[in-house]
């Protein structure tokens, strides 16, 4: 058997091989970052210094700029959950624009000065600085649930005016469809525009003015709709006294002449 002999030490090749991706930084040229301008030495084709950076590049390149409604400046929308895409560079823009579109109103009880969109002045009339003035101003004559002293006149032949207008709806619910036999008693004649706001007996008393209910919108009606139209929603009467007036469906409807 011949005699092995091992090769000699050099030690330059021993121990680990240095990794590729070890360089001195005295061979790299200064890049700038496309995002935030930072400077930094690095090999390769990146074009931003971090993993942060970076993310926002990829962002940026999925959508285009787009220009603030208020100052004018560029910046790189994000889309909101419920807004869409954002329209304001800042929280600073977003809150002077809407301070532009405020009026400012007085509340009720304390004449303290309040800002409320032009919408909500619109739809609402009385307006209120806190939950314990509007307690203290909805007391009384003022409250949605005052009734006055008991009145049950409700003009001369009430009782004649009230048949007329049951017959002339059909027997039936003008905002469910319900019939009197499904209703268990008689349907209820009601005041679209509620008797207190009229000072002649006659004026309220119009057929244009009465409906006939059930048992259960009757209360609807006046626990929310009247109270709201109490406390100033003029907009929610409205649209509820046009939806009373139509015919309900499948109905057999009397119209008198």
């Amino acid at each position: 058997m011949p005699d092995y002999t091992p090769p000699a030490f050099d030690a330059r090749t021993a121990g680990p091989k240095p990794r590729p991706h070890i360089f001195d930084k005295r061979d790299t040229k200064l890049k700038t970052c496309a995002i935030c301008g930072t400077q930094w030495a690095r090999r390769g084709i990146n074009t931003t210094c971090s993993r942060k950076c970076g993310y926002e590049f990829r962002k940026r390149k999925l959508r285009d700029p787009r220009k603030c409604v208020q100052c004018g400046t560029e910046f790189w929308p994000t889309r909101q959950k419920t807004s869409g895409w954002e329209k304001h560079c800042s929280r600073r823009c977003l809150n002077v624009m809407s301070a532009a579109a405020r009026v400012v109103v007085k509340c009720l009880q304390c004449d303290k000065r309040l800002l409320r969109g032009r919408a909500v002045t619109k739809r609402v009339r009385h307006h209120f600085c806190s939950q314990e003035c509007m307690k203290i101003y909805l007391r009384g004559p003022n409250s949605p649930l005052y009734r006055g002293e008991s009145d049950p006149n409700r003009g001369g032949q009430w009782r004649r005016l009230s048949e007329e207008i049951r017959k002339r709806d059909g027997y039936c619910c003008q905002r469910c469809n319900r019939t009197q036999a499904e209703n268990g008693q008689k349907l209820s004649v009601d005041h679209i525009i509620p008797w207190r706001a009229f000072t002649d007996k006659t004026a309220a008393n119009a057929p244009s003015n009465l409906t006939s209910l059930c048992r259960r919108c009757h209360s609807i009606k006046t626990h929310l709709y009247e109270r709201l139209w109490l406390k100033g929603d003029r907009i929610g009467m409205e649209q509820y006294r046009r939806a009373i007036q139509l015919p309900p469906l499948f109905a057999h409807v009397e119209i008198p002449g």
